[in-house]
């Protein structure tokens, strides 16, 4: 086979192929990140979501060992939570089916068979028509009505709602900001350890990344995770 160098000819296909791959406490140890590394991993993801700084720069420090053992290239990512939009806790998961009805509202004021929210501002943000895409979209509701702090929908696709499940707002401009105080830190940290790249969630609009991009030198580099289906 032959082609020019900007083809990419004659090169494998598995040294332009990224594997990602999450790290956490089940795979921090040097066992598992070896195995990954010997595998393909050319990518380590560390989740802003979860652990401590603490915990987060020994796995850094793990993953740069092994691959630097091993004459391996391997990239971090830091990956940043952004706002919380979830479920809140549930004391089961709660079965829906298309037709019925339910009532989301702010964790703190919830009650009885209520859903509740972590996101305060839910009414304020979502009319009558939007759409609430809960668990990657598996389960669809369409806001029927606003009852002060509460939120009226009905169950277009059902399923069982669990807690802490993510929540997607299509075509909503949902006021939480996209970088908050926690992820201001997360940056931080991720500036300090050397990270090679830094993900922001629920990117809307570029002044999102404008704003991360202040906060970081040129030399990490940033992926907008677009997480909303509108």
């Amino acid at each position: 086979m032959t082609g020019d160098a900007g083809s990419g000819a004659g090169v494998p296909p598995a040294e332009r192929t990224k594997i990602v791959c999450t790290l956490g406490p089940a795979s921090a140890s040097a066992e598992v990140i070896g195995g990954l590394i010997d595998a393909g991993l050319s990518v380590a993801r560390i989740n802003f979501s979860h652990g401590t700084h603490d915990a987060q720069a020994r796995t850094v420090a793990l993953v740069r060992q092994l691959a630097s053992e091993r004459g391996r290239p391997v990239a971090i990512l830091g990956d940043l939570q952004g706002p919380r939009i979830r479920i809140g806790d549930l004391p089961a998961p709660v079965s829906v089916t298309p037709g019925d009805d339910v009532v989301l509202c702010d964790e703190r004021v919830a009650s009885g068979t209520e859903l509740p929210v972590t996101y305060a501002d839910i009414a304020r943000d979502v009319h009558p028509g939007d759409r609430i895409l809960v668990d990657d979209g598996l389960i669809e509701l369409v806001v029927l009505e606003l009852r002060g702090a509460r939120v009226v929908a009905r169950v277009v696709h059902g399923g069982d709602i669990r807690s802490h499940k993510g929540m997607n707002f299509p075509g909503v401009n949902v006021s939480a900001p996209s970088i908050t105080e926690k992820d201001r830190a997360d940056a931080q940290f991720a500036v300090e350890q050397g990270l090679d790249y830094l993900a922001l969630s629920f990117v809307r609009r570029a002044y999102d990344i404008a704003t991360l991009l202040a906060m970081v030198p040129k030399s990490l580099l940033l992926v907008a995770k677009i997480e909303n289906d509108s």
